[in-house]
């Protein structure tokens, strides 16, 4: 329920409807036909300000669609996201009268585009070329003849009131651009005067204190659609450090998607600003499986450099399961980013699953496109290996001393838990004469606690159906597994008249492998699938402590 006009609550309430409106359609429910229904619900959400709105929106029509109110809201929340982001700033700035002992308030209203105070250009202060220009102290002089504000640069107000970010080098109640460092001496020692360092120097400058390291960051290949409906395939960046989503100007004129006007403001790096003009919305497919999702993305002429910024020659040496399917197999390709993913998508697509390659390398971590590769990486191996040899006589015990402190596999203490699973395998694991072993459920809790899950595995199981008519080639990989599965004995069919007090349907799907040289369909079955009790199968049992080493170099 919308209880206050707002633009964004209006696009949220359109992004629910829609995402649920193809959820009914993927089970073939009749949606083409509830439009009537489906008004009036939404109608119930909206705020009474743009139910009456829409009254007169509607006026001519006498049987609106659920297009004609999707086209409204939509028209609705980019003129609410106008009007707020044109809203004037109040400043208040407080007086003190010692004679009558009263405290007045004088409020000032400014226009939200920034007047630099120096060249009267449209731009903030801080950001004025000819300002960056002058040295530190040239600066402080500048800001005390025109009377800014010590902590962010801008008029009308002081720094004891002013509720912007304090000095980066120091936390002090000024700004960054006129920090001074002192000697012990209190000799003032301004910082470098070159604040024009573009964040490309910056990258470069920390690149040197790690000559030999590069860090990759975490890209994918996906696939979007573009206005007449075929497939691109775009390269994106995860970055759970950006608030928002953002899209290639060139990448959005390539796909010919429509864009909506805006005006927003985006601080990046060192406080530098940039205005952002338009915005658009896409929908994004995993090239893997079949998971997609809309995002919002605003429109910029360029979101970052080419990444990895040199080619990693050494990324054969990375020891990455083969079974691992990669969201971007080039990763170490210097190429392009078309879109990044911030951090308003960027946890939803991030999936249980982690992978260590080994110490200071990267890790694998899965989403729901695919794995990907994050973190320090040698930027060359060395081609020769050398060994010294010394005759110390105390070198036998050097060497004992050197493997005990270089032991990567100490022995770790079991929890609880970890033990009574260890002791009921010992206790309920026997072998059969054909050489096959029965291992007991190791269960937590009791089977009690499942609920109903037959009818979430139907649903699934018939979405995973209209797929499979759809490719004929997963299909019969699909039936074939199946048959096998059975005529092995893993699985029978259910009689119907039989009574059994518990039972857990697994629901599962098809994953195909085009790549693997045995197996190219491989069936996953989902025991985390809750129930109507919100227990799932794999919530009643024990977890057991981890075996198998972690991969390392």
């Amino acid at each position: 329920m919308i209880g206050k006009e707002s633009g964004e609550k209006l696009r949220k309430l359109l992004d629910t409807v829609s995402k649920n409106l193809r959820a009914l359609e993927q089970l073939k429910q009749p949606t083409k036909h509830w439009d009537t229904l489906i008004v009036f619900l939404i109608q119930t959400k909206l705020d009474s300000v743009t139910v009456r709105e829409w009254e007169k929106y509607r006026v001519d029509k006498d049987v609106p669609t659920l297009d004609d109110l999707k086209r409204f809201l939509k028209s609705r929340a980019d003129f609410l996201e106008t009007l707020e982001s044109n809203q004037n700033e109040r400043v208040v700035d407080k007086k003190y009268n010692k004679q009558s002992g009263t405290r007045g308030f004088h409020i000032t209203s400014t226009e939200n585009k920034p007047k630099c105070v120096f060249c009267k250009g449209a731009h903030y202060s801080q950001t004025c070329e000819d300002f960056l220009k002058l040295s530190v102290s040239e600066r402080i002089e500048r800001k005390k003849n025109s009377k800014l504000c010590t902590n962010c640069l801008r008029p009308r107000h002081y720094s004891k009131i002013c509720r912007c970010s304090n000095c980066k080098k120091c936390n002090g109640k000024r700004h960054t651009l006129i920090h001074m460092d002192y000697t012990q001496n209190n000799t003032p020692v301004p910082i470098s005067d070159n604040s024009q360092t573009s964040n490309n120097a910056v990258s470069h400058a920390l690149s040197a204190n790690i000559a030999n390291k590069c860090v990759l960051l975490s890209t994918a290949l996906v696939n979007i659609a573009d206005n007449d409906s075929n497939i691109h395939t775009i390269r994106v960046l995860l970055d759970s450090g950006s608030e928002s989503s953002f899209m290639r100007e060139d990448t959005c004129r390539k796909l010919n998607l429509s864009t909506l006007p805006t005006n927003v403001e985006v601080c990046g790096l060192n406080r530098t600003t940039s205005y952002i003009k338009s915005k658009c919305e896409v929908n994004i497919q995993s090239q893997h499986n079949s998971f997609r999702t809309n995002i919002h993305c605003y429109v910029l002429p360029e979101i970052t450099g080419k990444l990895p910024d040199t080619k990693i020659s050494n990324h054969f040496r990375l020891n990455i399961p083969h079974d691992i399917n990669l969201a971007d197999p080039n990763f170490y390709e210097p190429s392009s980013i078309d879109m990044l993913i911030g951090a308003d998508h960027f946890y939803s697509l991030i999936c249980v699953g982690q992978i260590s390659l080994g110490r200071n390398e990267p890790i694998l971590q899965k989403t729901q496109l695919g794995w990907v590769i994050s973190g320090p990486i040698s930027k060359s191996f060395s081609k020769r290996v050398s060994c010294h040899f010394t005759h110390n006589p105390d070198i036998q015990n050097q060497l004992a001393r050197f493997w005990e402190i270089e032991e990567i596999f100490p022995n770790k203490a079991l929890s609880e838990e970890e033990k009574l699973c260890e002791e009921h395998f010992l206790q309920n694991t026997s072998r059969l004469s054909n050489g096959r072993f029965v291992v007991k459920i190791p269960f937590k809790k009791f089977l009690e606690n499942l609920g109903e899950s037959r009818e979430q595995a139907r649903k699934r199981f018939l979405s995973l159906e209209k797929k499979l008519n759809e490719n004929s080639k997963l299909k019969s990989l699909y039936s074939d597994f199946m048959a096998e599965y059975e005529s092995l004995g893993h699985m029978n069919k259910i009689n119907e008249d039989e009574t059994v007090k518990y039972s857990f349907y697994l629901p599962h799907q098809g994953v195909m492998r085009e790549d693997s040289v045995s197996t190219k369909l491989r069936v996953v079955f989902d025991a985390s699938a809750s129930t109507s009790s919100q227990y799932s199968l794999n919530d009643l049992q024990m977890v057991g402590p981890t075996i198998q080493r972690e991969l390392f170099l």
